[in-house]
């Protein structure tokens, strides 16, 4: 064997090993812009390219995809979204005629080429060489590929073509492949805006399509309520399109806040949030205090759409739960059943009653990490109805400026030796300190409320006392009542 024969066997060897490795390196890929990059740059260098651009038939027309241009210093890639005709990056009339011959082209020098001198890219920019290469699969022309080296005449082969074009048959595939990866990605997003992810994580299925009926798992969840404070009223004055503006712009605010801290929204409430939280009840607790100092950022928003300025109020539990998937054969709704999360709505709504914007009960307020964090303080021990056990309700603010904090910090301790004095049945004595604390706030809506018991209590007596009261409250009207 001659030199020269065992040369081109040489060069052809290399030839196939470098199209197998491409092309495994391309089946590879399942991310459709990652596999437009590698496309795009394998082209580039085994064609002897600078610039390569990705043609596809969508939808019945030829739009621009992806492009890439090979510099000294590295590629510069870009994803398109552009009909054809629409871009100036490359030569209209000899990708025209490739497209309508399906045929590929290649041009030495087109600006000395009379058929296409008179292309406006072409007398602009001058490129030396260019190769045109139509993409067919299954007998049907699905793309281009545009190919370009302002360097060297001739950069462009007819062997090259055979090459590119056998890598074209696994570019189409592996097309296909993460097309449709991306829909399942996209069907799998789209779900996930009416099943939440971390009900799957929890339920311990992947996807949506894993869960069946009857499957459930025992967990701790933190429960947050979040209800805008006379929405019906408020609703009533508004056309149907306003009123869904000003909730979708309000859930825009504070669905981030509760993911954010670990959180996620199993239910939008019409005017309210259902908000879980599997990890601790720090998290709901943190979340609930952002929401709240979010309504002024809100509040100013909404005042450009004359909206009038809303209130918020929050009502936060922990317990047990049950994740499960209720309902029939061809109906499952993710579920979360537990008395916790009844009760955290109950407590949301005592708000009303205690004109608060934030309230926990008890074992909340006992599992906390950091509850030095915000400024609390226990407001009332109340049997909430239907519950044989009372639970302590406490109220929760953003801690102040640092100037003001040691001021808030003395009423917090005056108001707690007020109330120790009324949860002990000295009336006389916690109405004394009660109105030291309604001097210092006279806003202060819940010693107004306390001082009035006290009264109460006084005049009328009340044997035994225990220090709670009973609570009789209806979700449906937001109403409370002592007993």
């Amino acid at each position: 064997m001659d030199r020269a024969s065992t040369m081109s066997t040489t060069s052809s060897d290399l030839d196939i090993s470098s199209v197998i490795k491409a092309s495994q390196s391309i089946s590879e890929e399942l991310v459709l812009e990652n596999l437009f990059a590698k496309v795009l740059h394998i082209m580039i260098e085994n064609a002897g390219a600078q610039k390569a651009v990705f043609i596809e038939r969508i939808k019945k027309q030829w739009q621009v995809t992806a492009s890439q241009v090979h510099h000294k210093d590295g590629n510069q890639f870009q994803i398109h979204d552009l009909l054809l005709k629409d871009f100036k990056g490359v030569p209209h009339s000899i990708i025209n005629t490739s497209l309508r011959t399906k045929e590929p082209i290649i041009i030495n020098n087109p600006k000395s080429d009379s058929q296409y001198a008179d292309d406006l890219y072409v007398s602009s920019v001058a490129p030396k060489s260019i190769l045109c290469l139509p993409i067919v699969y299954k007998d049907k022309q699905v793309g281009l590929i545009y190919l370009e080296n302002n360097l060297t005449v001739g950069a462009f082969t007819e062997k090259r073509i055979h090459l590119l074009r056998t890598l074209s048959t696994q570019i189409v595939i592996s097309l296909e492949n993460a097309r449709h990866f991306e829909r399942v990605e996209f069907m799998y997003r789209a779900i996930e805006r009416f099943v939440p992810k971390r009900f799957l994580q929890l339920l311990q299925r992947e996807h949506v399509e894993d869960v069946k009926l009857g499957d459930s798992v025992k967990c701790k969840i933190s429960a947050l309520f979040a209800d805008i404070r006379g929405f019906t009223t408020l609703a009533e004055t508004l056309t149907p399109e306003r009123t869904a503006l000003l909730l979708n712009t309000y859930m825009r605010y504070m669905a981030p806040i509760i993911r954010k801290n670990k959180g996620f929204v199993n239910q939008f409430l019409g005017d309210g949030i259902m908000a879980l939280f599997p990890e601790s009840p720090s998290d709901a607790v943190d979340a609930a205090v952002a929401m709240n100092e979010m309504l002024t950022s809100f509040n100013k928003k909404i005042e450009t759409q004359e909206f009038a300025p809303i209130s918020v109020g929050i009502g936060i539990n922990t317990g047990d739960a049950m994740i499960c998937a209720l309902g029939e054969e061809e109906r499952l709704d993710a579920s979360f059943v537990s008395d916790a999360i009844n009760t955290a709505s109950r407590v949301e709504g005592l708000n009303k009653y205690y004109k608060t914007r934030l309230l926990i009960t008890e074992p909340v307020f006992r599992q906390l990490t950091h509850p030095d964090k915000y400024l609390i303080r226990l407001i009332d021990r109340v049997f909430l109805k239907g519950k044989s056990q009372a639970t302590g309700i406490y109220e929760v603010t953003a801690s102040p400026a640092w100037e003001l904090l040691e001021e808030e910090r003395e009423y917090k301790r005056l108001f707690g030796e007020a109330f120790g004095l009324y949860e002990k049945g000295d009336f006389i004595g916690a109405e004394v300190v009660f109105k030291l604390c309604l001097k210092k706030k006279p806003s202060d809506y819940v010693v107004e409320l306390l001082l009035s018991r006290c009264a109460g209590y006084m005049v009328s007596g009340i044997c035994p006392w225990a220090g709670m009261v009973q609570v009789c409250f209806w979700r449906s009207s937001l109403g409370a009542f002592l007993t």
